[in-house]
């Protein structure tokens, strides 16, 4: 159980175990501590401090971070290369807060899921490239990927529920799994563009208000369809 403004952790294949207590970032930190010498002074050269830089969430196994109190934000750090790397089930939750993703992450092996109690903003990928591996994104508000956010499993099935507002895509890719999207709103296509939004074998979209516009259809490559519109209908 932790209570701290930025996080940063690197775990081995028993995985990483975190509940916060508070809004937490992830970001790149570097702590420095004096070293003190025999004599009691701490030395002016570089070995009177001892310093750590590391950014990212990293673990070779599972990943469990839970926020019981307010936002969780995925920051780049330095490096940009990405901000959440796992090999193993994970789990982001944030149970009093929104999930704000500002860096890629990463699944290699297991299944991953992203809860919030309010809205997951989506400003970088998220990939599950182990076989079958499924992807969750569950908001108690709203859901919106950002211009060029990505998807992406390896037939692994994907769903994302927002559960009180707009689900708003971007591009969604499942190979020859499954996609459901469901929305107490609308589903917005946020490009205005012919290109393709959902990629899969079965797509199931269902919305309180409108899937798609007149003016802006959803775009999609499936084999199978099924949904449910509201007033607002459907344009696919």
């Amino acid at each position: 159980e932790t209570s701290v403004s930025t996080l940063s952790l690197s775990a081995g294949t028993a995985g990483a175990f975190v509940t916060e207590s508070t809004a937490v970032t992830v970001d790149a930190l570097t702590v420095a501590v004096n070293r003190v010498a025999a004599d009691a002074t701490v030395p002016a050269s570089a070995s009177g401090t001892a310093t750590l830089t590391q950014e990212d969430l990293t673990s070779a196994g599972a990943l469990v971070l839970v926020g019981t109190a307010g936002d969780i934000t995925v920051n780049v750090g330095t490096a940009a290369s990405g901000g959440v790397q796992v090999a193993g089930n994970l789990l982001m939750q944030a149970a009093a807060g929104a999930i704000t993703q500002n860096a890629n992450l990463h699944n290699s092996t297991g299944h991953t899921s992203l809860s919030a109690s309010g809205n997951i903003v989506q400003n970088a990928n998220i990939t599950a490239s182990g076989t079958a591996a499924t992807i969750e994104l569950i908001a108690g508000s709203a859901i919106s990927m950002g211009a060029t956010a990505t998807i992406g499993s390896n037939n692994g099935n994907i769903l994302l529920n927002a559960a009180a507002g707009n689900v708003t895509l971007e591009t969604l890719s499942a190979g020859s799994g499954n996609v459901v999207i469901t929305a107490g709103a609308s589903i917005v296509d946020l490009d205005t563009t012919a290109a393709v939004d959902i990629t899969a074998a079965g797509l199931i979209l269902k919305a309180g208000n409108g899937i798609g516009s007149a003016a802006n259809h959803l775009e999609t490559s499936v084999s199978t369809l099924s949904l449910s519109a509201g007033t607002a209908g459907a344009f696919v």
